[in-house]
């Protein structure tokens, strides 16, 4: 939308849309990446083990109680359910619900709230409920993922309103929240290798984080004249659909979409849903060949979870997204769907790698070549995504037909990542 004399002075509104889309996928991966903090506060209770002691560690990955191995995919499943419960209830009432912008402030503030409170547990000596804790931390999960749901909805509703290139922000910033959430674990590990202290930083650099979001936020509602003439004004969007019900438009837009469309919506169909049934919760439990447990060597015990699994994937993942958008090849549909079959080649790859603890099956690869394969697998996620995401509308001609394909994309990917997420657990039991 072109907008005489008014500018996003000083790129204010472009940063919170980057901003917003880090935030829509905090359930997903921040959370999750706080991984040695979590297998601390979920750890075996022996009898020679003191509660309130912080500086005892997470213990050997091979001794993971079930409470351990079993957490990073519940938190997954969950937060991954409340998502797209709420993506649909949202989309579905967005007409009776308050404006977009009201939406996200209060969303922001509920995300605020679960943050400060999982500081707090940092503080507390959960030892002894640990089931309860267990089950706590599963509520926040899921309120963040409501947080999460109305964020993203209400954002792909507000950046209507925008110039294009401020829906590229929303893509960029979600691929960028794995990226600031394992560094700032590995800015945490560096600072002590203690997991509850470790914890408190985690996450009160986290609250952190969202507080600058909503100051910036609300500062843009209130003095950016940018923001404000764009939400308020709106002549070009057209409303689809708009005299019909949510769900059956829905099924109008399936039903009605070419097959080239149908062609790239499986493909990422596809790709997200091979991605989530490994990622991030069976592959948090892959370890480094040379820990035990006990210490030793650093890049073993501390580093190589946060560094291999969450950061460099992060960057691979980001890096095929960048590509995909200037390169935008291949540009047969039949040949994108072909690849991301092949790439679900990779599961068996991963079931085989070094995840613990595991009963039934042996370890075939360790450290090298799984780390070849987190490359690849990342890097093709995030290519073959942001490619079926850019190739969609231009199967499409009208720009009618594209809000409505756009509203199938979102709701055909977020589906299928909570769905195949509870594969994840059949993996994690499986070895």
């Amino acid at each position: 939308m072109n907008i005489p004399n008014i500018k996003d002075k000083y790129y204010i509104t472009y940063g919170i849309f980057y901003l917003l889309g880090i935030l829509t996928f905090i359930p997903n991966y921040f959370l999750i990446n706080a991984n040695r903090y979590w297998m601390f506060k979920f750890r075996f209770m022996g009898s020679q083990t003191e509660p309130e002691d912080p500086n005892i560690g997470p213990g050997p990955p091979k001794e993971r109680n079930v409470l351990q191995a079993s957490f990073p995919a519940c938190y997954y499943i969950v937060s991954q359910l409340s998502v797209i419960i709420f993506i649909l209830l949202t989309a579905a009432f967005s007409k009776t619900l308050p404006p977009p912008d009201k939406r996200i402030s209060a969303a922001l503030l509920c995300t605020l709230v679960f943050y400060v409170v999982n500081v707090i547990f940092c503080n507390l000596v959960t030892d002894s409920f640990q089931g309860v804790f267990f089950f706590l931390v599963m509520c926040i999960a899921c309120f963040l993922g409501v947080s999460s749901a109305v964020i993203l909805v209400s954002l792909f509703e507000m950046v209507r309103k925008f110039p294009v290139q401020y829906y590229s922000a929303i893509l960029t910033g979600q691929a960028l929240c794995g990226v600031v959430s394992a560094l700032i674990q590995i800015l945490t590990i560096s600072v002590t290798d203690v997991p509850v202290y470790g914890g408190f930083i985690f996450f009160g650099i986290g609250t952190l984080l969202v507080l600058v979001t909503i100051a910036v936020y609300w500062y843009s509602k209130r003095n950016s004249q940018y923001f404000i003439y764009n939400v308020g004004n709106d002549p070009n969007v057209e409303v689809t659909f708009a005299h019909r019900k949510f769900f059956p438009r829905i099924w109008s837009i399936i039903r009605a979409s070419s097959t080239s469309t149908k062609m790239c919506v499986s493909s990422l169909i596809i790709v997200v849903g091979t991605t989530a049934i490994v990622y991030p919760g069976f592959m948090s439990l892959v370890v480094s060949q040379e820990t035990t447990g006990k210490g030793g060597d650093p890049w073993a015990e501390m580093y190589f979870v946060p560094v291999i699994t969450f950061l460099i994937a992060s960057l691979c993942d980001l890096c095929g997204r960048v590509l995909a958008g200037k390169v935008r090849q291949p540009d047969n549909q039949l040949l994108i769907l072909a690849i991301a079959v092949a790439r679900m080649s990779f599961l068996p790859l991963f079931l085989f790698s070094n995840a613990l603890p595991r009963v039934n099956l042996p370890v075939l690869f360790f450290d090298v070549p799984y780390i070849l394969f987190i490359i690849i697998f990342s890097f093709s996620n995030g290519y073959l995504i942001s490619l079926c995401v850019t190739l969609v509308p231009t199967t499409v001609h009208t720009e009618e037909e594209k809000s409505s394909v756009t509203i199938m994309i979102v709701i055909s990917a977020v589906l299928a990542g909570a769905v195949c997420s509870f594969l994840s657990l059949l993996f994690i039991y499986a070895i």
